[in-house]
C-alpha cells in the first residue's frame, strides 16, 4: 500500500507540474499577445467594451458640466443680484462664505456618493444603480433651477452631488469582490494609492469669476470661460493621440513644465499697473495654460489611475482616488473665493501665487514618484510595485516572459546594467 499511496502522489506531482508549466505557456504567450496588439486591433477586437465604456463616460460629462454651471454663474450680475447682497458701490455680490458653501456642497455629496456606491452595487447592480442615480438626478435638478434663494440652492447642490459620486465609480465596480478600503493603505498598495491620487490633481473651477475680477466685462469674461473649456476639449482629443506615441509620466512631466512657469507669470504681471493691456494678457496667459492642461494632465490621470491599481483593489483605488479629487476641489474651493472676492482679499491675478506653488510641489513630487505605466501589463506592473522598483526606473526595466517551468515569473534587469 505505502508503494501504491507514493506512486499516487508522484502521479499527481507530474499533473501538477504539468498544469504548471501549460499554464506559465498560456501566460507567456497571452503577454505577448498583448503587447503586440495595435490599436486598431484592439478597437475591433474589443467593440462592445469601447462603446459601452464610452457610454456610461457620458455621465461624467454631466458631472463636470453640472460642478462647472454654478461657479460660473458668480460673475453674472442677474446671479449676483437675486443671491447675492449690496456693496457699498451699489453694485451686488455672492458672498465668499456662501460661493465657499455652495460648491462645498455637491463635493460633500460626491465624496459620499462614492463611498456609498460600493454598498449600494452590491445590493443593486451596476444597470440598476446607474438608472436609479439618473432618476434621482433629474428630480433634483429640478430644485437647482426653481431655487428662490440661496439656500434652497445649496441643499439642491448637496443632493446632486449624491449620484454625481455615484457616477464616478461605478463603472469599474465589479473589481471590488473580497477587499475593503483599508487595503489600499498596506504594503506596496499605499504607494499605488498615492500615485494615483496624488496625480488626480483639482480643476480650476473660478475662471469666469477670475476673468472678471481681472477688469474685464461679463460678456467677455463668459466669452473666455467658453473659450478656455473649447480649447480643453481640442486638447483631450489631441491628448488621444498624445497617449498612444508618449509615456504617461513624459506626458505629465512635460505638462507641468509648461504650465507652472505660466501661472508664475499670471501672478508676477499683476504687479504692473492696472491697464487693458495686462488684464488681456493674464487671460491670454490662462488660455494658453488650460491648452496645456487639456493635452496633458487634464486626461492622463484618468489612465493613470486606472493602470497603477492592484487588478484586486482596483475599483477601491480609483474610489479613493476620486475622492483625493474632490478634496483637492475643496481645498481650492475655500481658498478661491476668498482671493477674487472684491468684498475680501481682492487679490486679481495675484491670487494664482498658490496655484503656481502648487504646480511646482506637484512638478517636484512628479518626477521622483510618478511611473512610467505605458506599455506594461496589469501583471509587470504587479512585478514592479512587488520589487519596489524606483520610479524613474520603470520604462528601463526589462521583465522576461514567463518561462514554461512553473515558476511565478523571470528575472528583471535594468536596462543601463
Amino acid at each position: 500500500m505505502p508503494t501504491a499511496e507514493k506512486t499516487a502522489e508522484i502521479g499527481c506531482a507530474e499533473v501538477a507540474d504539468v498544469d504548471a508549466k501549460r499554464i506559465s505557456a498560456d501566460a507567456a504567450r497571452a503577454t505577448q499577445a498583448e503587447h503586440e496588439l495595435t490599436f486598431t486591433q484592439a478597437v475591433k477586437l474589443y467593440k462592445k467594451a469601447i462603446i459601452w465604456s464610452m457610454i456610461v463616460s457620458l455621465a461624467c460629462t454631466m458631472d463636470s458640466y453640472d460642478m462647472q454651471i454654478v461657479s460660473a454663474f458668480y460673475a453674472y450680475p442677474s446671479f449676483q443680484k437675486k443671491y447675492g447682497e449690496l456693496l457699498d458701490d451699489g453694485s451686488y455680490s455672492v458672498p465668499a462664505s456662501w460661493q465657499l458653501g455652495l460648491s462645498l456642497a455637491s463635493n460633500f455629496g460626491m465624496i459620499l456618493g462614492v463611498f456609498t456606491n460600493g454598498w449600494l452595487i452590491e445590493h443593486m447592480g451596476p444597470r440598476k444603480l446607474m438608472l436609479c442615480s439618473f432618476t434621482a438626478l433629474t428630480g433634483f435638478i429640478f430644485i437647482t433651477f426653481f431655487a428662490p434663494n440661496i439656500q434652497v440652492l445649496l441643499v439642491g447642490e448637496l443632493l446632486c452631488g449624491l449620484p454625481w459620486g455615484v457616477f464616478a465609480a461605478v463603472a469599474p465596480s465589479d473589481l471590488n469582490v473580497g477587499t475593503n478600503y483599508i487595503d489600499c493603505f498596506r504594503g506596496i498598495n499605499l504607494r499605488r494609492t498615492e500615485i494615483a491620487s496624488v496625480s488626480w490633481g483639482a480643476i480650476q473651477n473660478y475662471l469666469t469669476y477670475f476673468f472678471k475680477q481681472a477688469g474685464l466685462s461679463t460678456d467677455d469674461s463668459f466669452k473666455l470661460s467658453l473659450g478656455t473649456f473649447s480649447i480643453a476639449f481640442l486638447g483631450t482629443v489631441f491628448s488621444w493621440f498624445f497617449q498612444g506615441r508618449f509615456g504617461r509620466r513624459s506626458i505629465f512631466i512635460s505638462g507641468l513644465c509648461a504650465m507652472t512657469p505660466i501661472m508664475w507669470l499670471i501672478a508676477l504681471i499683476d504687479f504692473a499697473p492696472a491697464t487693458s493691456g495686462r488684464r488681456w494678457a493674464q487671460c491670454c496667459m490662462m488660455l494658453i495654460w488650460f491648452a496645456f492642461y487639456g493635452l496633458t494632465i487634464g486626461p492622463v490621470p484618468y489612465a493613470i489611475a486606472t493602470e497603477v491599481p492592484a487588478t484586486r483593489l482596483r475599483m477601491k483605488t480609483i474610489a479613493v482616488s476620486r475622492n483625493s479629487y474632490y478634496i483637492f476641489s475643496i481645498v481650492n474651493i475655500i481658498v478661491a473665493p476668498y482671493l477674487l472676492n472684491p468684498s475680501e482679499a481682492n487679490l486679481h491675478g495675484k491670487a494664482a501665487f498658490p496655484a503656481a506653488g502648487f504646480s511646482s510641489l506637484l512638478l517636484l513630487w512628479a518626477w521622483f514618484r510618478l511611473p512610467e505605466t505605458k506599455g506594461r501589463t496589469f501583471e509587470e506592473l504587479d512585478v514592479l510595485f512587488e520589487r519596489e522598483t524606483p520610479a524613474r526606473k520603470f520604462s528601463a526595466t526589462v521583465l522576461e516572459a514567463p518561462r514554461p517551468t512553473g515558476s511565478a515569473g523571470g528575472q528583471a534587469l535594468d536596462g543601463g546594467k
